[in-house]
C-alpha cells in the first residue's frame, strides 16, 4: 500500500516548479555571489533578485530580507540579535521580554537561557485553545519591556495568534517594543503581508512551503539594529557571514511566489478535507477530542487525543499500518515526556496528542483510508 504522508508540519516535499528553478544554480551559475568577476556577479544578480521577490510577498523593502539555513536560525538571528545589540550598547541589563508558553523550542529555549542569566523574562499563558491571554500579556508589559516573541501558528496544535490584535496591544502599552514572530507555519494558508501582521521581525523557512531545506528567511524593520550572532564575514550587510546558498535561496523564493499565488486555491482544497477529517475523528469514539481552537487553526492542521491512549502508541501503529504523523514538534526531541504544548493547554494528560498535517494534495480518499486504519487502531 503507498504511504499517506501528513507530516507536512514538518517537512513538505519540493515542488517540481521550485526544483526546476533551482536546477541552474549547481553547476552553471555557480559561482561565489560575494566575487566580483562575472560569474560572482551573475550570482549574486539572481540573490538579489530573489530578495526583492520575497521583500514584494511581504510588502517590505529589499534590504529588510535577510537569508539563512532555516527557520531556527532566523528566530535565533532576530532574538539573540537584538538581545546581543542592546548588550553591546550597555543597555540590556533591566531590561524585560516575553514570549508564550506555546513557542518552538528555537524561541523557548532563548528566553529560558537569558531567564538563567537574570534578565527579566515572561512567559504569557494561554486559553485552553492555545490562544495567548491577552489580559495576562497587558499585564505583563511594561516601561523596561524591550521585546516580545510569539509564535504566528503553532506548529503542534495549529492555533492562529491573532498578530495585529497583539501588536496594536503591545504598541499602545509601549511603543518601543520590538515584536517578532515565528511564521515558519504560516505561508501555506494564511497572509503574510508585513502591515497586515503589525511586527517587526519575522522568520519564515523554506521547507514548510514546499521549497528546499536549509534555508530560511528573515524579515526585519530597517528600525530594528541588530549585532551578528555568528561571526566572520560581512555578507548579509554584516548580520549573517558565510556564502550565500544561490540555488536554496532561488528554490525558496520560487516557492513564495507560487505559495502567494496559489493560497487561495490550496485553502480552497485544503479546508473541507481537515474538516472532515476533524468530524471524522471525533465521531469513532468519545474518547476523541480536538487539540486547539477549530475555529483559529491553519487549514492543514488536526491535533487529536484518544483519553487514556499514549501518542507513542498510536504513532508507531499507524506508521506500521502506512500513515506518517507525528506526536510533537521534531525539534524537541527526546527531551521532553510528553507535549508542553498539551500541558500549557491545561491538558489532563500530556502524552496523547496525535498531530496530522495535512498538504495541498491531500485527498478525502487518503483522510478515509485513515480513519478506518485509526478505528481499526482503537478497537483492536
Amino acid at each position: 500500500m503507498k504511504r499517506i504522508y501528513l507530516d507536512h508540519a514538518a517537512a513538505t516535499p519540493l515542488d517540481k516548479r521550485v526544483k526546476e528553478a533551482m536546477e541552474p544554480f549547481w553547476s552553471e551559475i555557480f559561482a561565489n555571489p560575494g566575487n566580483e568577476h562575472k560569474d560572482g556577479l551573475l550570482a549574486k544578480e539572481h540573490l538579489e533578485k530573489s530578495r526583492e521577490t520575497i521583500s514584494q510577498i511581504l510588502g517590505v523593502r529589499r534590504e529588510e530580507i535577510f537569508f539563512t539555513s532555516g527557520g531556527t536560525e532566523s528566530n535565533s538571528l532576530a532574538l539573540i540579535g537584538f538581545l546581543n545589540y542592546l548588550e553591546d550598547k550597555g543597555k540590556l541589563d533591566g531590561s524585560h521580554i516575553i514570549t508564550s508558553v506555546i513557542e518552538h523550542p528555537s524561541v523557548l529555549d532563548i528566553f529560558k537561557k537569558y531567564k538563567k542569566k537574570g534578565l527579566g523574562v515572561d512567559f504569557v499563558p494561554v486559553t485552553g485553545d492555545g490562544l495567548i491571554n491577552m489580559r495576562e500579556l497587558e499585564q505583563m508589559i511594561n516601561e523596561d519591556t524591550v521585546l516580545v516573541s510569539i509564535v504566528y501558528v503553532n506548529s503542534e496544535i495549529g492555533t492562529v495568534q491573532p498578530l495585529k490584535e497583539i501588536s496594536n496591544l503591545i504598541k499602545k502599552k509601549n511603543p518601543r517594543v520590538v515584536f517578532h514572530t515565528d511564521a515558519s507555519q504560516a505561508p501555506l494558508y494564511l497572509e503574510i503581508k508585513v502591515d497586515g501582521l503589525g511586527v517587526d521581525m519575522m522568520s519564515m523557512d523554506g521547507q514548510k512551503i514546499y521549497g528546499p531545506k536549509g534555508v530560511g528567511v528573515l524579515y526585519k524593520n530597517r528600525n530594528v539594529n541588530l549585532s551578528p550572532v555568528l561571526l566572520g564575514g560581512g555578507q548579509e550587510r554584516g548580520l549573517r557571514p558565510g556564502t550565500e546558498n544561490v540555488p536554496l535561496i532561488v528554490g525558496m523564493a520560487k516557492a513564495f511566489e507560487i505559495v502567494e499565488s496559489e493560497r487561495p486555491e490550496t485553502l480552497k482544497k485544503v479546508l473541507p478535507i481537515r474538516d472532515h477529517f476533524i468530524d471524522s475523528s471525533l465521531n469513532l469514539s468519545d474518547k476523541v477530542i480536538l487539540n486547539g481552537s477549530r475555529e483559529y487553526r491553519s487549514a492543514g492542521n488536526v491535533n487529536i487525543s484518544v483519553i487514556g491512549q499514549d501518542s507513542d502508541f498510536l504513532f508507531i501503529k499507524l506508521d506500521e499500518k502506512g500513515v506518517s504523523c507525528a506526536t510533537k514538534s521534531v525539534c524537541i526531541g527526546e527531551k521532553e515526556e510528553g507535549s508542553y504544548v498539551l500541558k500549557a493547554l491545561g491538558s489532563p494528560d500530556v502524552k496523547t496528542g496525535v498531530r496530522f498535517s495535512l498538504g495541498r494534495d491531500t485527498t478525502k480518499e487518503e483522510i478515509d483510508k485513515v480513519i478506518e486504519i485509526f478505528s481499526n487502531i482503537l478497537s483492536d
